[in-house]
């Protein structure tokens, strides 16, 4: 039984190291997983840099016409 245990855990190990490289986007369950398995805490990375600010862009029909914010609102209603 103990075999199967280690030996699962040496397959995956270089696996969990590898993602553990790059967690942008992963939850912090999935986080908290990866740091159990490695036996060590990753450093936290933040969804939006601070001081950076996105706005959302258009779409790809507004993007064609080059119309504006009340054109595209009576390309939905239509």
């Amino acid at each position: 039984m103990f075999y199967m245990l280690e030996l699962g855990q040496q397959l995956v190990r270089p696996v969990v190291e590898e993602r553990a490289k790059n967690i942008m986007g992963l939850q912090k369950p999935i986080i908290s997983a990866i740091e159990s398995v490695l036996g060590k805490t990753l450093p936290s990375t933040s969804v939006v840099p601070s001081g950076a600010s996105y706005s959302r862009g258009r779409c790809h029909l507004c993007l064609k016409t080059k119309s504006s914010k009340r054109e595209k609102d009576k390309m939905t209603k239509e």
